[in-house]
């Protein structure tokens, strides 16, 4: 009898066992994923999971390390991410066989938006449980621009833009052009945005430079076609289209969207001053900003082709790769199995 309770035992052990693909960017968050990893590797060797880490570097970012993997691998891959919006950004953008992934994710990031509406517990650990049990507990759609012309090309880890029109880059979380784009970018090469980190108030970097990026009063003109009729927009501030609610580490930009219906959510801000912004955005943060219809429109939609007046900046998930004057947002076929 205790012969056949040790074999079954040993069986649900083997059944229960997952290989696990740990995707690392060491330098997230100030290094908090490193930290992430310290406190969740116990776990991994206690359940016997056969798992490998592997870390990203300046000339080899996460995107490579995912094809790689992809290509070396048959079957399910089960992929665990420690890092932010912008890593999780670089992996599906690594992905070229969505169908064969599994994935879950750690945020450690300073914005963290993808998770905000997932109703996902706080302690990392309990994360990665809900992870090992290895049930796909959601599908989740994935957006896709189209960089119709590119100036002003920014360098990325490992990522790199070509002029050559029509490329497309993926997104899990949002991609706007416009204000929220200049703000991603403000962030992104802000000299304050590592010592804001390391005291802890990462998220108050998005506010600093916002206020700094609104100074310029920078509102343009738009025309977009959408698969619902087209439109000729003056003074804009921003466009983002959206898979989820929140974006910029908190703002509740459009309340209503679903990561599983299909479709992009839009926000539109426009005819905006120094005062109506302040009063607008506080209340972003709850999603209420969407009362002040002569500043806010909301659409939802498969599909929008955006020309502006001038090249703009263009954020993926937070990610700036260059400016454009012409791009189309859309929902691509591809979707994400996750395991959280």
């Amino acid at each position: 009898m205790k012969s056949c309770t040790l074999f079954s035992s040993l069986f649900v052990c083997i059944i229960l066992a997952m290989k696990v693909h740990v995707i690392v960017n060491p330098v997230a968050a100030a290094g908090k994923t490193l930290k992430v990893l310290k406190k969740i590797e116990p776990v991994l060797q206690q359940g016997n999971h056969v798992y490998m880490v592997h870390y990203s570097s300046l000339s080899h970012g996460l995107d490579a390390i995912v094809r790689e993997i992809l290509d070396e691998s048959e079957g399910i891959v089960n992929l665990l991410v420690l890092g932010g919006d912008g890593s999780m950004h670089d992996v599906i953008n690594g992905m070229t066989d969505f169908s064969r992934v599994r994935i879950g994710f750690l945020p450690c990031g300073s914005g963290n938006d993808a998770i905000r509406d997932m109703n996902l517990p706080d302690d990392p650990i309990d994360v990665l449980n809900i992870f090992l049990e290895g049930k796909v507990r959601r599908t989740m759609d994935v957006g896709e621009v189209v960089f119709h012309n590119v100036t002003d090309i920014q360098k990325k880890n490992g990522m790199r833009m070509t002029e050559e029109p029509g490329e497309v880059r993926r997104f899990h979380v949002s991609a706007g052009i416009g204000f929220d784009a200049d703000v991603c970018h403000g962030v992104a090469v802000s000299r304050v945005k590592r010592l804001f980190a390391k005291l802890h108030i990462a998220k108050l970097i998005y506010l600093f430079v916002a206020l700094r990026v609104i100074l310029r009063n920078n509102h343009f003109a738009m025309n977009v076609m959408t698969t619902e009729g087209a439109a000729k927009l003056p003074h804009v501030l921003f466009l983002v289209a959206m898979n989820h609610r929140y974006e910029g580490g908190g703002f509740c930009f459009c309340p209503e969207a679903e990561t599983d219906d299909g479709l992009l959510d839009l926000c539109v801000a426009r005819n905006m001053t120094i005062p109506s912004f302040v009063r607008v955005f506080i209340h972003a943060f709850h999603g209420n900003h969407v009362r002040y219809t002569d500043h806010i429109t909301m659409r939802r939609t498969k599909r929008i082709l955006i020309e502006t007046d001038k090249p703009l900046f263009v954020h993926l998930d937070g990610e700036v790769y260059c400016r454009s004057s012409k791009i189309e947002i859309r929902t691509g076929t591809d979707k994400l199995n996750m395991l959280i």
